[in-house]
């Protein structure tokens, strides 16, 4: 089931506004024809097209109904049924144009190709109410000239369904793509100050060391004169080797990996969708398998949010308590309560068990929401 994201207000107001014209034309000339009518038919043509137009701001909005599809398509079959309708009560073949407004819906109920081979046979009905049961000549001409209608109506709504996907598609790209780099920046960084901070302790530190005691070896060797310049330079390297250690453990302090970085990534690589996120900046991860698990996590449910369960609002928070660290992606997507977990959450089951994790997911009155509890690693 495919999600009519795509028809913005323009579309909309556009639609509404030909249903406008076309009914008020239709009930127009309809009073004004010298032709008997029954007294139920303005009645039933208002309850046609008010019916129709009920029925499609149901079918083309965006948030979801409790049983999709079926509820969508269940719409989409009713208009078809007004369409119909409206050819039996006027003879004004230009209220074909419900049809073409009824064929731009198709591309998200149906394939593209399934939409055109099947198009001749929803366009047939022009020509058989207003040929036969009408008894209009040529009719064959306007049901040829509304089926090349509706054909084009379809194809632009498919031309821009899959413009929308393939927009869709970048920004996950882009979003990934984003987190990912910032991840890697401060991986990188934490990989350099642990070379420079075992570098300085390795070679620095134990030169120094070796020349502590060297000079203590000397101010024991040397007469009273010496030992006393001898003296203070020894009390200078063993300042110079504490500031050594006070240095490579600064830099050990600050040895972690910025997680709050990557994962403010994801909600500003997303501008169609509303992505809060909000983390506890004392929060210090040192163990890359560990950042890139909860990033992947992320990314997994947020793009489940957005591909299953149609979320306009995401929030991301990360948060410690009781030795463990716990990030938690909730929507205000429409999940079932009945559902069995994809490659994706299975996927992310196996990153946490990697890393000594759990992963848990839930149904809430709010939406979908996943939770990844991590414990927290004492430091080295």
């Amino acid at each position: 089931m495919k999600k009519l994201s795509t028809l913005i207000s323009v579309e909309l107001f556009s639609a509404l506004m030909t249903m406008l014209l076309v009914a008020g034309s239709t009930i127009y000339f309809t009073v004004l024809s010298e032709r008997p009518q029954p007294v139920w038919i303005l009645p039933l043509l208002c309850f046609l097209f008010i019916s129709f137009a009920v029925l499609f701001l149901l079918s083309t909005r965006d948030k979801p109904f409790q049983h999709e599809p079926h509820t969508r398509v269940l719409l989409i079959a009713m208009q078809y049924l007004l369409v119909v309708a409206m050819y039996f009560v006027t003879p004004f073949t230009y209220v074909a144009i419900f049809g073409t407004i009824w064929s731009a819906q198709l591309p998200y109920f149906m394939s593209t190709r399934n939409a055109f081979l099947l198009s001749p046979l929803f366009a047939l009905p022009i020509w058989l109410v207003f040929g036969w049961y009408w008894g209009i000549e040529n009719t064959w001409i306007s049901a040829l000239l509304f089926w090349a209608f509706n054909l084009f109506a379809t194809m632009m709504s498919a031309a821009q369904l899959r413009e929308a996907r393939a927009r869709r598609v970048a920004e996950h790209s882009n979003r990934e793509l984003k987190a990912t780099q910032a991840l890697l920046t401060s991986a990188t960084e934490q990989a350099e100050r642990t070379r420079i901070a075992r570098n300085i302790h390795d070679l620095l530190g134990h030169h120094l060391t070796a020349l502590t005691i060297q000079l203590q070896v000397a101010a024991r060797k040397a007469n009273a004169e010496a030992r006393e310049s001898i003296d203070r330079s020894h009390a200078l390297a063993k300042l110079l080797l504490a500031d050594v250690r006070e240095a490579v453990a600064d830099i050990r302090d600050h040895d972690h990996i910025d997680i709050h970085q990557a994962l403010q990534q994801l909600a500003s690589a997303s501008p169609s969708v509303a992505i809060k996120v909000e983390t506890d900046e004392t929060i210090l991860i040192n163990a890359i398998q560990v950042a890139d698990t909860m990033l992947r996590c992320a990314q997994e449910s947020i793009t489940n949010s957005l591909r299953h369960g149609q979320a306009t609002r995401i929030h991301v928070t990360l948060a410690q308590a009781n030795r463990a660290w716990q990030l938690v992606i909730q929507d205000n997507g429409k999940a079932r309560q009945a559902w069995q977990p994809g490659n994706g959450l299975k996927g992310m089951q196996e990153r946490a068990k990697h890393i000594a994790a759990e992963l848990n997911w839930s149904v809430t009155p709010e939406g979908f929401r996943t939770t990844l509890t991590v414990p927290q690693q004492d430091p080295l």
